[in-house]
C-alpha cells in the first residue's frame, strides 16, 4: 500500500500543549486524521466499530461481565 504524506500547521503553544498530554502526538495524530477520513468515505464502518469498541474495553476500568447464575439461581421465584 502506498501512503501519501499530509502536511499541516498548527500554533507553536497548541503543539507544546498537546504534545504533554499525548506522548507521540504525531502517530495519534496520524491515526485520528486516518480514521476521519475512512469515515467521511464511508469505508469499513464494522472495522471502525471494531477498532472503538476495542479502545473502549481498552479504558474501562474493570470491566467483566460477572459471575454467571446457575440455572436454578435463574428460575427461582
Amino acid at each position: 500500500m502506498t501512503m501519501k504524506e499530509l502536511s499541516i500547521k498548527i500554533e507553536d503553544d497548541l503543539y507544546r500543549r498537546a504534545s504533554q498530554k499525548v506522548s507521540n502526538l504525531e502517530g495519534e495524530v496520524n491515526q485520528r486524521v486516518n480514521e476521519y477520513l475512512e469515515s467521511i468515505n464511508g469505508e469499513d464502518d464494522i472495522v471502525a466499530a471494531r477498532t472503538r469498541m476495542v479502545e473502549l474495553f481498552a479504558t474501562t476500568k474493570n470491566f467483566s461481565v460477572g459471575v454467571r447464575p446457575s440455572r436454578e439461581e435463574m428460575h427461582e421465584r
